[in-house]
């Protein structure tokens, strides 16, 4: 009777193995707008998204856009970047500058920075700041794959923008475009 508990327990944990590298092995996706995937057509994306929403070139050497709600284009919705055509990144925006979230970014932020500082590793991130005469920016970046989570804080120290800004985004993005 112990050997069929234990090839029970067996069973058992393969199946949940399985079941666990199945979900990894998915492709991952966003929605900006609508679902997406790296490598889908620029072409389709663009079109698609422009039944609804707002979709503008960046003026860059790159291939950017943003996407923005079509009746208020002050609302950014995501952030999209080609190359040769094909999807390398998209953003959402899970932020719009409207709300006190500022206080909760600076507290992540620091939070993340001590456990960087102790080694405590138990998930992937980074915590780089960089700093100016006029500003200073900090963020936490969480990695899992393809995709990840940007959480910016901006402290503008001085001119018409001075003040504190926070924004929340999702990335799915190309290791090599990351």
């Amino acid at each position: 009777m112990k050997w069929f508990a234990v090839a029970l327990m067996f069973v058992g944990c393969v199946a949940a193995q399985t079941t666990r590298a199945s979900k990894a092995a998915s492709t991952p996706t966003i929605s900006v707008g609508i679902d997406l995937q790296l490598g889908m057509s620029r072409d389709t994306i663009i079109s698609q998204l422009a039944v609804n929403y707002k979709v503008v070139k960046i003026q860059s050497s790159e291939d950017d856009w943003l996407v923005e709600e079509k009746d208020n284009p002050i609302t950014t919705i995501g952030h999209l970047g080609f190359h040769m055509g094909k999807l390398t990144y998209a953003s959402r925006d899970w932020t719009q500058g409207e709300e006190d979230n500022y206080a909760f970014a600076q507290a992540l932020w620091g939070a993340m920075s001590q456990m960087d500082k102790e080694a405590h590793h138990t998930c992937d991130f980074d915590v780089p700041t960089s700093r100016s005469p006029t500003s200073e920016i900090s963020n936490v970046r969480f990695y899992c794959g393809a995709k990840r989570i940007d959480i910016t804080i901006i402290n503008v120290l001085n001119g018409t923008g001075k003040g504190h800004y926070a924004s929340i985004s999702e990335v799915l993005s190309s290791e090599e475009y990351r």
